[in-house]
């Protein structure tokens, strides 16, 4: 196992997941399946927030979604590429093991 992964599985954090989704919209599900095959790598706490509940967010992410945010910052849309989601979890986690120094 890699140091930092190490670290980071004892540190007990979990890098936050936002994805901005709808019901019946299969590349959301997709994008799911593909956040959720990445927990062991590094654990995430995800949230799902469908854009429905928001004119803001229907007006915002309509055309993009699935959209999904790691950390807070906008990461992917239509698709989740896992070997880019690797990449940006041990970004993130990476940043906030820094923070705990």
């Amino acid at each position: 196992m890699l140091f930092w992964r190490k670290q980071f599985l004892k540190s007990g954090k979990r890098v936050e997941i936002t994805l901005y989704s709808k019901p019946e919209c299969h590349l959301c599900d997709v994008a799911k399946e593909v956040l959720e095959s990445r927990q062991a790598y590094v654990p995430m706490e995800i949230s799902e927030i469908d854009i429905r509940d928001s004119e803001d967010l229907t007006e915002e992410y309509g055309t993009e979604i699935p959209v999904v945010f790691v950390g807070g910052q906008k990461c992917f849309r239509h698709r989740v590429h896992p070997k880019g989601l690797e990449r940006r979890l041990k970004e993130e986690a990476l940043r906030m093991l820094k923070g705990l120094s």
